[in-house]
């Protein structure tokens, strides 16, 4: 199955017609963009092997989605709250602990979300068709957001990260 772990947050399943096909995707439901806040847009050109620190992400919920145009043998790593989310496009595999995924490139870019909050993290891939829901404690103080080369080269990186606002009130 592409769909591995339990969700944590709304997702809907649909039935969408990808590249001529009826596939069943699962994404966030549309309310979790409401709760945006601190919003950035980062592009990259041209990365090369080596480490490029994103910044430092403050502790709580995150919306980390990136596309990313890569040579077809490129191997990267993201890092954030201690865990790491390897691409493997030569095995066409996204890798978190011990869990897989497959990679679903659409007219040569990658299209992956990666939801990461203090129990762990939910990547979604594609338009939704793959997904994987990692249980962990996250480790608030691991909190710069790494993009690491290992092999290949990534031609272009873009993407929205956001802090999500909580939904329960505030206590005063």
């Amino acid at each position: 199955s592409y769909f591995c772990g339990s969700m944590c947050i709304p997702c809907e399943l649909r039935l969408r017609t990808l590249d001529k096909e009826e596939t069943l995707t699962v994404w966030p439901v549309r309310e979790v963009e409401t709760l945006f806040r601190h919003e950035q847009m980062p592009v990259y050109e041209k990365l090369e092997p080596g480490s490029l620190d994103l910044g430092v992400r403050r502790p709580g919920a995150q919306w980390l989605e990136f596309f990313v145009e890569a040579a077809g043998d490129s191997l990267f790593t993201l890092s954030l709250f201690g865990m790491g989310v390897e691409v493997n496009l030569a095995e066409n595999a996204v890798r978190c602990m011990d869990k897989t995924m497959p990679i679903h490139m659409r007219d040569g870019k990658i299209h992956l979300l990666i939801l990461a909050d203090a129990m762990g993290f939910e990547i979604f891939s594609g338009e939704g068709q793959s997904f994987l829901c990692m249980g962990f404690v996250s480790d608030y103080s691991l909190g710069h957001l790494e993009l690491r080369v290992d092999a290949g080269r990534l031609e272009r990186v873009s993407g929205r990260l956001a802090v999500l606002e909580s939904v329960w009130p505030k206590n005063k």
